[in-house]
């Protein structure tokens, strides 16, 4: 290595990435095709999160030098924050075998492979590194996450107690302990351990709040204050909500804080007294409550679970609108959401969006039930599908009308069904008391809980999971004939 590249490792390694990359670029402009500086600039590249060029200069280097494992990891590296995990998969399935020892580069296999939901393959990979690195919590976490879809849950809570009891202080990995014991339907161990969620670093999407006191279920004075806040994603929020009263009930004053697209609907939930919409200046209160903890703060299990259902209301006037607006639909008429919202910059949110979504052509068997009517609920990702409709499938598309959650409910509220895979439009259309048919991905959500077809959270709630991971054709071809027996038994009721 020559000095100068020394130099330009030095800094990078005490965090001066803008002056070692400029070295970099000065040995690039005498030798285009060094492969120690390709190496020093992908990496300051890599680290100050330009990934298209980072990849550029990876690439170069494992052209020049195929053989070069750390290269072909860094490439992987790249492809897993693009997004790109099919490809990231193969350039770390590379790099391990050039170097099977390296941990790192096992670790991130294994990862981009559960990214594409290829547990079974997945597993064997973090294994390996599991037990050449058992002093690495991350691992044993990721491993015990994948054995759950593989070996079953009762070796993936043996793992996760091995991982707890080793690491003690290991937030994630109570975090995916709490997420099994919900998904197994033990409510009040997973609320419990759940509460370690809190502990993660920027976990909290109101910081300002969270330091202030918190209600923990405790009796509080009457007319005291409580704030109720959203902490995690919009159909959390919506699933939750409906928790309001039960605080309500023990004389509190409560006011919810949501983000604005769910403002409007949220003042139908019983027992709230204001809407806060973030961005809005947030009143003096006495106590406050993340909507994610509201379920461990009442104790709430399975069997206690409020079904008021519907406890969402939208404006009759917009029903009313909408009620005209779909006068043209004469057959049933069927609410269709395909993808799932995507999560840029977070690579596995991102990959776990993607397993639950598929193409609106993938629904093309839906349109050979005779007489049904679909209507696009799909906004944001995938939502130009709805443009280009499969083959004989009748799709209304009103998606440049949906501005917030209120005009979907509105909208939602004239439909006869809504068939979606797992999004806040599935909440929503069960919060206002439609039945909705859930197609759901082979790594489920713990909200639905293994082994289930119905909800406790939702009563007209049925679920159709895949029977493998990826398989959406048979969750397809299920609910094309549940669509087409309750379409030839009895038609599909209206409600208006």
């Amino acid at each position: 290595m020559t000095e100068d590249l020394r130099q330009a490792r030095a800094l990078l390694e005490a965090g001066k990435v803008i002056e070692g990359q400029a070295i970099c670029k000065a040995v690039l402009r005498r030798d285009p095709s060094h492969r120690g500086a390709l190496m020093l600039q992908g990496i300051a590249l890599l680290r100050s999160k330009e990934l298209p060029a980072a990849l550029a200069a990876f690439e170069s280097l494992t052209a020049l030098e195929p053989n070069q494992a750390n290269g072909w990891l860094h490439r992987g590296l790249c492809l897993i924050g693009l997004g790109r995990f099919d490809e990231a998969a193969a350039c770390l399935e590379r790099s391990t075998t050039l170097q099977p020892g390296n941990v790192i580069a096992l670790y991130h296999h294994g990862g981009a492979l559960t990214f594409l939901g290829r547990f079974t393959e997945a597993l064997p990979i973090l294994d390996r590194a599991r037990a050449l690195a058992p002093g690495d919590p991350a691992i044993q976490n990721i491993y015990a996450s994948t054995l759950k879809w593989v070996g079953g849950t009762d070796e993936a809570m043996r793992q996760y107690d091995v991982l707890t009891t080793t690491f003690p202080d290991f937030a994630p990995g109570w975090i995916g302990k709490s997420l099994l014991h919900l998904a197994l339907g033990d409510y009040p161990e997973g609320w419990k351990l759940n509460e370690w969620r809190l502990r993660v670093p920027g976990r909290s999407g109101w910081p300002e709040i969270a330091r202030l006191p918190r209600w923990c279920g405790q009796a509080v004075p009457r007319n005291s204050t409580i704030l109720l806040h959203s902490d995690a994603g919009l159909g959390d929020a919506v699933q939750f909500c409906r928790l309001a009263s039960l605080v309500a009930a023990g004389g509190a004053r409560v006011s919810l804080l949501v983000p604005r697209s769910l403002g409007r609907i949220m003042r139908s939930v019983e027992g709230v007294e204001q809407v806060i919409v973030e961005g809005d200046p947030i009143p003096d209160f006495d106590f406050q409550c993340p909507l994610m903890s509201l379920p461990h703060a009442l104790g709430i299990t399975t069997e206690t679970v409020p079904v008021n259902v519907p406890y969402l209301d939208p404006s009759a006037d917009l029903i009313e609108m909408w009620r005209r607006r779909l006068k043209q639909i004469h057959g049933p008429r069927i609410g269709l959401v395909w993808s799932a919202a995507a999560r840029a910059g977070e690579p596995w949110a991102d990959a776990y969006g993607r397993r639950r979504s598929m193409a609106l052509a993938t629904l093309a068997p839906l349109a050979t039930v005779p007489g049904i009517e679909f209507v696009s609920l799909q906004f944001g990702a995938g939502a130009e599908q709805a443009k280009h409709p499969p083959p004989g499938m009748t799709l209304h598309d009103f998606g440049d009308a949906l501005g917030d959650f209120e005009e979907t409910a509105a909208l939602i509220a004239n439909l006869d069904l809504v068939i979606s895979v797992d999004t806040a439009a599935a909440h929503l259309a069960g919060a206002i008391g439609k039945p909705v048919w859930l197609m759901s991905a082979f790594d489920m959500d713990w909200r639905w809980i293994l082994g289930r077809t119905d909800s406790p959270w939702y009563p007209r709630h049925r679920l159709f999971r895949q029977p493998i991971s990826t398989d959406w054709a048979s969750v397809v071809d299920d609910v094309t004939g549940a669509l087409r027996d309750l379409a030839s038994a009895r038609g599909l009721p209206r409600d208006d």
